[in-house]
């Protein structure tokens, strides 16, 4: 079955030099898509990434952004 994907989001992007790693976003994401990288900032995992924009809105430092 192919994951249903928002018609109102893009896929999010992490700015990197504005995650503080806080686990905000790797927590309540529905999809399982966010992890951390080797350098201990958010990754968001496309090919998961349903561009529900859950992550976005719960990010205290709008480091997640639709590209």
């Amino acid at each position: 079955m192919e994951k249903q994907t928002s018609p109102n989001y893009q896929k999010p992007k992490v700015l990197k030099y504005l995650c503080k790693t806080c686990s905000k976003c790797i927590l309540i994401c529905p999809s399982e898509a966010i992890n951390y990288e080797n350098d201990n900032k958010a990754f968001i995992d496309t090919k998961l990434c349903t561009a529900c924009g859950t992550c976005k809105h719960i990010c205290p430092e709008y480091a997640i952004r639709s590209m």
